[in-house]
């Protein structure tokens, strides 16, 4: 369906940061370098001010082994979630981090 979606439109953020999401984290259709060009490509579109393009980015950095990488786009991710108020996200957000990282954070 997300294919479908770029292939419709090329440009459409959406599209590509819901199948980087699939590509990062679905193991049946995992693709970690997929995932992490075209995470990389919302997060440029986006200019990096979205949380949610941000954990997309962070997964795609996990899943292709760049672990520091992706544990410091998680921690961007949250302070921007927080900054816009969007607590429960942020919370969301926090809960991965620890989940692949520990309490550390």
């Amino acid at each position: 369906q997300y294919r479908k979606a770029l292939l419709q439109d090329p440009d459409s953020w959406e599209a590509a940061n819901n199948l980087a999401w699939i590509f990062a984290n679905d193991p049946k259709f995992g693709n970690a370098d997929r995932a992490l060009e075209l995470a990389r490509r919302v997060v440029q579109a986006d200019g990096g001010h979205q949380p949610a393009t941000l954990d997309t980015l962070a997964a795609a950095q996990l899943a292709t082994g760049d672990t520091e990488r992706a544990r410091r786009t998680w921690l961007k991710a949250i302070q921007l979630a927080r900054q816009s108020g969007n607590t429960e996200f942020a919370e969301k957000l926090d809960a991965q981090l620890k989940q692949h990282f520990g309490n550390d954070e």
